[in-house]
């Protein structure tokens, strides 16, 4: 467990526990006074290409209009590897459109990642996102960030995790 919080915030074990506590903290006040109609705690990995540890929330609020879709927010961080040389830690701040049938959702949206690396050469990217949800509270969802060919480099980041939907 100690590798997965070094691995995720490179920090000394206080401030890493402090930080998992503000997290905690923060879902239990969006759980019970969000303005959102929902909000999703999620935790999985990168995958591919240096697998490390990812966790997000995301903020998802209905649209109304001819659309009919909605729009999420949310924060990702995702933790550093060692994939062609040693990458930082990655905040990722995302808006999107999300919209599906079922119990399918897609989404297409833009994110602003805190540091380049070998995966994504500029700071704005796209993110792409396909999400399975097995009951009302419990998904499963695989997200892509790159910048399309914009930057070199382009190897993207891949992200697959399972989310926790508070109402």
């Amino acid at each position: 467990m100690t590798n997965l919080f070094q691995k995720l915030f490179r920090n000394p074990k206080p401030v890493v526990y402090a930080i998992l506590g503000f997290v905690v903290l923060l879902l239990l006040f969006f759980a019970i006074n969000a303005r959102a109609s929902e909000v999703v705690f999620r935790a999985g990995s990168a995958i591919v290409k240096g697998p490390t540890p990812a966790i997000g929330l995301d903020l998802r609020y209905p649209l109304s209009g001819p659309l009919q879709t909605d729009y999420e927010l949310g924060l990702t961080l995702i933790g550093s590897s060692t994939y062609r040389g040693d990458n930082p830690n990655q905040i990722a701040l995302h808006a999107m459109l999300v919209d599906g049938w079922r119990a399918f959702e897609m989404g297409l949206g833009l994110a602003y990642l805190t540091n380049t690396d070998v995966y994504n050469g500029d700071n704005v990217n796209f993110r792409l996102l396909v999400r399975w949800r097995f009951t009302d509270q419990i998904s499963l969802q695989y997200e892509h960030f790159s910048c399309a060919g914009s930057c070199e480099p382009n190897i993207g980041r891949d992200l697959i995790t399972a989310g926790w939907r508070f109402r």
